[in-house]
């Protein structure tokens, strides 16, 4: 018997104490059903949250032996040039004064792939300057985030998980951005990290050790 059925009898039969005490069990047992369903969904979720967060602890614990975030591999080297130097540290002067390099500035051929040098979730895709063309993509891992500069990346990766190695864009030419080509710097990518957004020396990070 339907769920009408059921419905109409007790219409036509007031005294239909039967058919009332089997809708509301059925009635119940649905929404029992349903929650059972739901809690199913919650702990297939948990679960997938456990193994890409183990995943990644996995993935960044091979990062301290040294990754390539560029490709062709052996053209690792921080930037060293007419504008300085591109170690983390290096000292800067801009109109507020002087300051220390936020990040490791590292040789690349433009047009070549970027690959995610950590494993992680990424955050936001960005621009470095307003107005101009170069890009900035934030990977964040729990509360550190890590960004790599002058890199073109598909607007669709954002919310995405990334793993280490993963091409994630193209090398962009930011040796031709006008107060940088009056420096002579060379093309390379910026890699800067925070932790807690505390500014953290990724240089163990790309190089190992």
């Amino acid at each position: 018997m339907s769920m009408d059925d059921l419905a109409r009898a007790e219409q036509s039969d007031p005294c239909c104490e039967l058919a009332h005490l089997v809708r509301n069990r059925m009635l119940s047992l649905r929404a029992a059903l349903i929650e059972t369903a739901r809690g199913i969904d919650r702990s297939i979720s948990e679960a997938r949250d456990i193994m890409e967060g183990l995943q990644t602890m996995m993935d960044n614990a091979r990062a301290r032996a040294g990754l390539m975030l560029i490709d062709p591999a052996g053209s690792y080297e921080i930037r060293s040039d007419g504008a300085g130097d591109g170690a983390f540290g290096a000292s800067r002067v801009s109109g507020s004064g002087r300051y220390g390099h936020r990040g490791v500035d590292t040789m690349v051929v433009p047009g070549t792939s970027v690959r995610a040098p950590v494993s992680g979730r990424v955050a936001r895709l960005g621009y470095c300057y307003a107005g101009e063309p170069y890009r900035l993509v934030i990977i964040g891992v729990s509360d550190w985030e890590v960004r790599v500069l002058y890199a073109l990346c598909p607007e669709d990766l954002v919310g995405r998980m990334v793993r280490i190695g993963q091409h994630i864009g193209i090398a962009q030419d930011v040796s031709q951005r006008n107060s940088y080509a009056a420096m002579g710097m060379l093309p390379h990518l910026h890699t800067e990290i925070r932790h807690a957004g505390e500014l953290v020396d990724p240089t163990p990070l790309i190089f190992g050790g």
